[in-house]
């Protein structure tokens, strides 16, 4: 079943589940079934958010750009999140669809969105601040016949990087819902330990010599800059451990090692 679906359909199914509008819904066809043979769907016993989880093993719907050191720590319920910002902008179309008694986005589909992306943020990952934003404009139409401004830009990009032709004025990867999230969160631990790790390495004396010869040659900063570089990564790697710890035993290795 799920082969045939198409990106729009899987991605808000997933937005969907587990919040009060998927309960909402379950409640109205109930009530229309009530005299009828009716079979009642599984209880959901899940949270609502499965979809900010990145795509593979973890079951999520987005593709991460910030590096991650390790795989086993992306898990977002690991982590203590600051802030998450969340914005979809939907298909051409989806936000003047039918009115139709089974859709759950059709009375009112932004404020649907808008609760789902909210309550799939707050329900299961509890941000400190977390702001949900849904765009009317789909993608087709930001870089259709008439765009311009940011439009332009982007039709030049997502055009010029297809395989359409030249002379082509629209592309099957155009009507496609958009989500993105921005997130300031102890996720980026990792990827500061392994920073501090590597600069670490650099400064000690076993690369002593490649680091005098690169500050002759101007291609690396002053020893002293790169030790309070080192110094920095290393406070925001404590500032950003995770609640459950993340598994760093190493604390002030280079600076024991490095005294004099």
């Amino acid at each position: 079943n799920g082969s045939n679906a198409s990106p729009s359909t899987e991605l808000y199914g997933k937005l969907l589940q587990g919040t009060s509008v998927e309960r909402r819904q379950l409640e109205q066809e109930r009530a229309q079934n009530r005299n009828s043979y009716y079979r009642r769907g599984r209880a959901r016993d899940i949270d609502p958010g499965l979809w900010l989880e990145d795509n593979g093993p973890c079951g999520g719907s987005l593709a991460p750009l910030s590096p991650m050191a390790k795989i086993g720590q992306s898990n977002r319920t690991m982590h203590r999140h600051y802030v998450l910002a969340a914005s979809l902008r939907p298909m051409a179309g989806a936000t003047a669809r039918s009115q139709s008694t089974t859709n759950p986005y059709s009375k009112n589909p932004v404020s649907s969105y808008t609760t789902m992306l909210m309550e799939g943020m707050g329900v299961r990952y509890r941000p400190e601040t977390s702001v949900g934003t849904v765009v009317q404009q789909s993608i087709a139409d930001l870089i259709g016949s008439r765009s311009y401004g940011a439009g332009s830009y982007w039709k030049t990009i997502l055009r010029g990087s297809s395989n359409s032709g030249v002379g082509s004025t629209k592309d099957d990867s155009d009507n496609i819902p958009i989500l993105a999230v921005l997130g300031n969160t102890t996720r980026v631990h990792s990827h500061l330990n392994e920073t501090g790790a590597n600069l670490k390495d650099a400064l000690s004396r076993k690369y002593t010599g490649y680091m005098t010869r690169d500050i002759m040659a101007g291609i690396v900063p002053e020893r002293e800059d790169c030790t309070d570089a080192l110094e920095h990564c290393m406070d925001l790697r404590d500032i950003y451990e995770p609640p459950m710890g993340g598994g760093v035993d190493e604390e002030g290795v280079y600076f024991d090692d490095n005294e004099d």
